[in-house]
């Protein structure tokens, strides 16, 4: 049961001395490289083994460069979702992703990997249009467009639970949480792209007020949106599963959840 596994997550990341985490995800963090993100790992004290992007990457199809398979490590997180087909059915997607190197290194690592978590990624209204290009037509684009978020989350969450018998959860939160100040919501409850690209100096982008951009296009951050977003998730994660008080509402909801399941 879901409320069981965050609580163990919650109960694991308090009591063990040494853990580790791997970052798998797609262009969710554009620019930067594996050193970019230990780094800022570092900084927060936070225990970052590794950091895998896959460019056009999804839970169900392969990125742009290949298929990047990322390390195990005690907690797995996988950030993934955005580039995926929702036109495809379900059974669709989760054949592919039985096929994808993240399903493939879990299943050959299940006794090494104790949690895995799956980021489930925000829809929004795109407003930073695509650079220029020197030659060729300009990329199509549309003021307020959806970028649509996740689309198979839970399914990737059932199918590793069930079929590879991991204890695997979904972090769910709210977008202006998961992104800090590059997504904002309106007054009506809609999710908008912020801090995008206006011009771009000596190879660094600014927004129209001569801040550093978040965005350097609708899909892809800039460095400084990317380890934003970075904090962002770490933040999310700690809220959740660091802080004693969190622990202990896991497990009440655990003990709940536990005597809901006898009473039935």
């Amino acid at each position: 049961m879901i409320p069981s596994v965050h609580a163990e997550l919650a109960s694991y990341w308090a009591t063990s001395a040494s853990k580790s985490v791997s970052l798998w995800a797609d262009s969710s963090y554009g620019p930067l490289e594996q050193g970019h993100i230990m780094g800022a790992a570092m900084d927060m004290r936070f225990p970052l083994r590794s950091f895998t992007s896959s460019f056009g990457g999804g839970l169900a199809v392969k990125g742009d460069f290949g298929d990047p398979a990322g390390n195990p490590a005690d907690v797995v997180i996988i950030e993934m979702g955005y580039n995926d087909d929702c036109n495809m059915s379900s059974r669709e997607a989760v054949n592919r992703m039985r096929q994808r190197k993240w399903y493939n290194i879990l299943k050959s690592s299940a006794s090494q990997v104790k949690f895995v978590l799956f980021v489930r990624q925000p829809s929004y209204r795109q407003t930073c249009p695509p650079k220029k290009k020197k030659k060729g037509a300009p990329q199509a684009w549309t003021y307020g467009a959806v970028v649509e978020g996740s689309k198979w989350t839970d399914e990737a969450v059932r199918l590793v639970s069930e079929e590879l018998c991991m204890r695997a959860v979904c972090l769910d939160v709210p977008a202006e949480e998961q992104y800090g100040g590059m997504l904002t919501r309106d007054a009506a409850g809609v999710v908008w792209q912020c801090g995008g690209r206006s011009y771009t100096e000596s190879g660094v982008d600014y927004t129209e007020d001569g801040e550093l951009a978040l965005w350097e296009d609708s899909l892809h951050p800039t460095v400084a949106g990317a380890k934003a977003h970075f904090r962002c998730l770490v933040a999310a994660f700690r809220a959740r599963y660091e802080s004693a008080a969190t622990i202990i509402e896991n497990v009440e909801d655990n003990r709940r959840e536990r005597s809901r399941s006898r009473t039935r």
